[in-house]
């Protein structure tokens, strides 16, 4: 079972991957006044451009030091953006480093029509395991009403993100001899 998880989690990648580069690369100016994405292009405008709507907030983010988990096989990557109240958000996360390592994550929230912050665990994709140092972070976030497409949105970190190995101290808390459990 655990030799299949690789080739599933490559499988569930290139899908995603699939589905995503055949996503339309913008919407209609129809689609804009109903808040969806829309390009706009024309004179004095320097050209095609994504124009921010009330569904998705931009910019989404990712934060800036990603501490790395079992043994470099994944990384707890958190981050922030804000969508239409109501609406379903995934966002979508892809770590990826220069020598080849590369991890993928999930998460799925309801909107608050507020900042939201989430965090998801993403695991590496590849026999390659994470390191620490810098690493590209990317995420898309896709939004859903009644199960249907309202908007998408994706971005990367302008610097690299850290990864880094934290060590967590367990806390040790000694009762006070004046209590007792039968107390």
């Amino acid at each position: 079972m655990r030799k299949l998880l690789p080739l599933f989690l490559s499988v569930a990648f290139f899908g995603l991957l699939f589905t995503f580069l055949h996503l339309p690369a913008h919407r209609s100016p129809a689609a804009a006044a109903s808040g969806g994405v829309a390009a706009k292009s024309g004179a004095g405008s320097g050209g095609p451009s994504i124009q921010s709507t009330n569904r998705i907030s931009i910019p989404y983010g990712i934060t800036g030091t990603l501490p790395l988990r079992d043994r470099g096989n994944g990384v707890l990557v958190g981050g922030h953006g804000g969508c239409t109240p109501g609406e379903i958000v995934t966002v979508v996360v892809t770590v990826t480093q220069p020598y080849g390592a590369t991890a993928v994550g999930q998460t799925e929230q309801t909107c608050t029509g507020e900042l939201q912050r989430w965090q998801l665990p993403a695991t590496t994709i590849t026999s390659v395991r994470l390191q620490a140092g810098p690493a590209e972070a990317c995420g898309l976030a896709t939004t859903r009403d009644a199960g249907e497409v309202t908007a998408t949105f994706d971005w990367c970190r302008a610097d690299p993100a850290t990864l880094a190995w934290f060590n967590y101290l367990p806390i040790m808390v000694k009762q006070h001899p004046a209590v007792s459990a039968d107390s």
